[in-house]
């Protein structure tokens, strides 16, 4: 018999950070203290963060910033 105590878990969507948002390219650029044509350049060259289009714009899900920034540390 399942436990109904415990919550389900929930499938992983972009997007899904504490707030739900996705960052706009400024917004992740300034978290990653870059100038935002940095980070149109680590784009170009497909050496950035995970990002998609949403319409005309770039989006960033937070975690995966977070863990690119991760594979940088090690």
């Amino acid at each position: 018999m399942p436990r109904t105590d415990v919550p389900a878990l929930e499938p992983s969507i972009p997007g899904t950070d504490a707030t739900g948002a996705l960052w706009t390219h400024e917004e992740t650029a300034a978290y990653l203290r870059l100038s935002p044509q940095s980070l149109y350049y680590l784009n170009h060259k497909g050496t950035g963060p995970r990002s998609f289009k949403v319409g005309r714009w770039r989006r960033y899900d937070p975690a995966d910033v977070k863990a690119w920034l991760q594979t940088l540390a090690s």
